[in-house]
């Protein structure tokens, strides 16, 4: 639920692009918004 109301939220102020370290749980809305995917350093 959380991540749809951040999805909801992007999509209202017109942000279409998501940089996040989770992308597995935003897949779901990958039509909505583009994942780009944060790497941890090794």
């Amino acid at each position: 639920m959380h991540d749809a109301n951040i999805v909801a939220t992007m999509d209202v102020y017109g942000i279409r692009r998501l940089l996040t370290q989770n992308s597995v749980d935003f897949v779901r809305f990958a039509e909505v918004v583009t994942l780009l995917p944060l790497e941890a350093n090794s």
